[in-house]
């Protein structure tokens, strides 16, 4: 406000002085103000009206600047308190996740205490580095990455939608944790949606995988499984494919998990701007569109494909 204040006084002086210099000119003596007041034919009226449209404009145009970089101001500083407040929300989903008995398994495959410990340092200076940084961790290596995962599964509240690019699932300790998660997500009604996209040619081995048949058994209200093809994307939307990089999940509108694969090694990026949310969004809109219901029935009558 300070910098906004000098800004304003800075231009009240200028367009003073550009008055004053006008004045000299449009006023014919200094001698009688009376007479230049009483008499109008003191003024230079075709050189007047020109010069204080002129300056009027220059008024509004200056105003107009302070008035935007204002407004950019109180934006940016908006954003970054909720950023802010996002974080604090995260990391309280984390302590949550941590503490809960239901994560105490997990922790476990992460070593001896000391490893726990030190793994979940490694997450609060993350989170720290989030909250100062900005909207984006930069890459995070798998365990740190699926603990941030975790937090958010854990700390959803209304809508989880997720894009899994190929038969990306295995029988890891995280696997099977996020996939224990995903239930719990649904079981304490809170929407869930995962869009498998896959190639015609690997739908048998989708089909075969056991954490998808998993998914598909607990397929509900709250808990929804679907497949889109490669192909068709390509058909009609053949950038759309590339958009959806190696899949994401997204948490309500808080953040989303941006997923990297490296040699078989699932790290990933979390974004929690707005602007991040509205583009992830969009591309998952747009994939529902070749979405098919993946459920017990769609098994059965795909069961003979080569």
């Amino acid at each position: 406000m300070t910098e906004i204040y000098e800004k304003v006084v800075k231009a009240f002086t200028t367009i003073t002085g550009i008055i004053s210099a006008v004045s000299s000119i449009v006023v014919t003596t200094t001698n009688d103000i009376n007479n230049i007041i009483n008499n109008t034919s003191s003024w230079n009226w075709p050189i007047v009206i020109p010069i204080i449209f002129f300056i009027l404009c220059i008024v509004g145009i200056m105003l107009l600047i302070l008035n935007k970089k204002k407004k950019k101001n109180t934006h940016n500083a908006k954003d970054n308190i909720k950023n802010e407040s996002k974080i604090d929300i995260l990391q309280q989903s984390f302590d949550d996740y941590i503490n809960s008995g239901e994560a105490t398994q997990y922790m476990k495959t992460l070593g001896d205490k000391d490893e726990q410990e030190f793994k979940i340092a490694q997450m609060y200076e993350s989170l720290k580095n989030l909250k100062i940084n900005g909207e984006d961790s930069g890459e995070l290596e798998s365990k740190l990455y699926y603990l941030y995962i975790f937090s958010l599964l854990h700390g959803a509240k209304t809508r989880v939608w997720a894009v899994s690019m190929g038969s990306e699932w295995n029988d890891s300790e995280e696997e099977k944790e996020f996939l224990r998660m995903n239930f719990e997500v649904a079981r304490r009604k809170i929407h869930l949606e995962r869009i498998f996209v896959i190639e015609k040619k690997d739908l048998k081995n989708l089909i075969k995988t056991e954490a998808v048949i998993e998914q598909i058994k607990n397929r509900g209200v709250y808990y929804k499984t679907y497949v889109a093809f490669k192909e068709d994307l390509d058909a009609k939307n053949p950038n759309l494919y590339n958009q959806l990089g190696c899949g994401f999940l997204a948490f309500d509108d808080f953040a989303i998990a941006d997923d990297r694969f490296v040699e078989n090694d699932i790290r990933g990026f979390i974004h929690t701007s707005k602007a991040s949310y509205k583009d992830f969004n969009t591309k998952f809109t747009e994939l529902r569109d070749f979405a098919i219901v993946l459920d017990n029935e769609y098994i059965e009558a795909n069961a003979d494909i080569n």
